[in-house]
């Protein structure tokens, strides 16, 4: 899965981000295919959903999930009727599903 999106850190932001960032084309694709393969076809699913089915952090599913709803891939989209459902911490949260 070929992507086209640079990835960057913010000048305030630490050198830890700026060396996470320079490096995220290394797993990038594995954490994409990861995250598809987790999605409900059926019901859709949080990030904590996906997070649990695919074995990842679900801050790495958001940072993710981002770059999979970006126009340049636009693969998943967002579920505008009833799109969230409460999160394992009752804090609502967007239910994405494979476009």
């Amino acid at each position: 899965m070929q992507m086209n999106i640079e990835f960057h850190a913010r000048r305030t932001d630490p050198e830890t981000s700026h060396e996470a960032a320079a490096r995220v084309r290394e797993f990038a694709g594995e954490h994409h295919r990861r995250i598809l393969a987790a999605i409900d076809p059926v019901h859709g699913s949080t990030i904590y959903d996906i997070a649990d089915m695919s074995g990842m952090d679900h801050v790495a599913v958001a940072r993710r999930m981002i770059e999979l709803a970006s126009e340049v891939d636009g693969r998943i989209a967002r579920v505008k009727a009833k799109g969230t459902r409460p999160g394992p911490t009752g804090r609502m949260c967007r239910v994405w599903w494979l476009a």
